[in-house]
Formats: structure tokens, C-alpha cells, sequence
């Protein structure tokens, strides 16, 4: 029996081998499949979302964005596509920007994970260190379903703790927001989606 050549595999395949890959933290075999599965179909927004997804596992933050907003762009509904570049935009300390990417995000309810971890992200961006843990760990107890997002949250919430047992200290020029803007960068730390 002979395998199907890569180049026969319809899009929806390439997209399966490729979450296969990234399984396997094959990386570069991901990149390669979710472009050809885009090709394959420019349409496919959850292909497009992975692509981006991957490019933020490996630090391509425009290129994420990029991809991320198409996704959205093709599919309004696919909520973790548009939960991941509104954290983007917060990484990248846009905060304004990651608001309005997360307010549609306002329609599954106040109780939703997504909307409980964006409301605790945008009060750490603004250095609200208890609201941000007190919306965190809402948004942990509430999600049952995806655990790579739960260790993200868990992360940060675990930083924030952290930085409320140290002492006080005076900001420094050009660091003011240094402390938010450290554990934002550090969601796309070590991580995989």
C-alpha cells in the first residue's frame, strides 16, 4: 500500500497533519503544512489561526497577528483566534487595539473563560494586580475544556502573585511598565496551543 503524496492532501488534511506536528513540537513541519493548507484554501480560517498561532510559538509576533486577523477576518466565531490576538496586541502593549479585538468576545457572557482571563489581562496591562488574580482565577475555575490556555493563565497568575509578595519599590525612568509588560511577553513563553 502506498501513502498519498503530500502534494494530494486537500487542505482539512494538511490542516490535521500539521495539529499532528505541532503535537510532536515539529514546528517547522507545521509552518510548512498550515501554509500549504492556506493555499490550498485562503478561506480556511482555523488554518490561519494555526499559522499564526505557530508563528507566535516561535516569536514571529507581526506575521501572528497577521494571520490571526485573517482568521477572524474569514470566521467571526472562532473565538481562540480572536482571544490570542487580542493577547498579541496586549504583549505588544496595545492595549487599545487588544480592546476592541476582545469586545465581541463580550457576547458569551460575563462568566466565559475568554472573558474573564481578557478582562484580568487588561487590568494587568494597567497594573490592577488584584483584579487582574481575582478575574484569572475566575477564568481558571471556568475553563474546562482548554488546558494549554489554563497553564498560560495559571503563569501569569502565579507571576502576579509573585510580584504583590515583593516589597514596594520606586519606578524607574523608562521602566513604569515594566512589570505588566514582563509577565504579558512571558504568555508566549515555552508554551504550546
Amino acid at each position: 500500500m502506498t501513502m498519498p503524496r503530500t502534494t494530494d492532501l486537500d487542505s482539512e488534511e494538511l490542516l490535521h497533519l500539521a495539529v499532528a506536528a505541532s503535537d510532536r513540537d515539529q514546528t517547522d513541519q507545521a509552518i510548512e503544512l498550515l501554509k500549504r493548507a492556506v493555499a490550498a484554501d485562503p478561506t480556511n480560517a482555523k488554518a490561519h489561526y494555526l499559522l499564526g498561532a505557530e508563528h507566535a510559538q516561535i516569536g514571529l509576533f507581526d506575521r501572528a497577528v497577521a494571520e490571526m486577523q485573517r482568521a477572524i477576518e474569514l470566521d467571526e466565531s472562532l473565538d481562540a483566534a480572536r482571544f490570542q490576538l487580542g493577547l498579541l496586541q496586549v504583549t505588544s502593549r496595545q492595549v487599545d487595539a487588544a480592546e476592541v479585538t476582545w469586545r465581541h468576545l463580550d457576547r458569551l457572557g460575563a462568566q466565559h473563560p475568554f472573558v474573564l482571563f481578557k478582562t484580568g489581562l487588561l487590568h494587568l496591562a494597567r497594573d490592577e494586580f488584584d483584579a487582574c488574580l481575582r478575574c484569572l482565577r475566575e477564568g481558571l475555575a471556568a475553563n474546562t475544556t482548554n488546558a494549554p490556555l489554563n497553564a498560560d493563565m495559571q503563569r501569569i497568575a502565579q507571576q502576579v502573585e509573585t510580584l504583590l509578595l515583593q516589597p514596594a519599590q520606586a519606578p524607574s525612568e523608562g521602566v513604569q511598565d515594566a512589570p505588566a509588560a514582563h509577565l504579558l511577553i512571558n504568555a508566549y513563553t515555552g508554551r504550546k496551543h
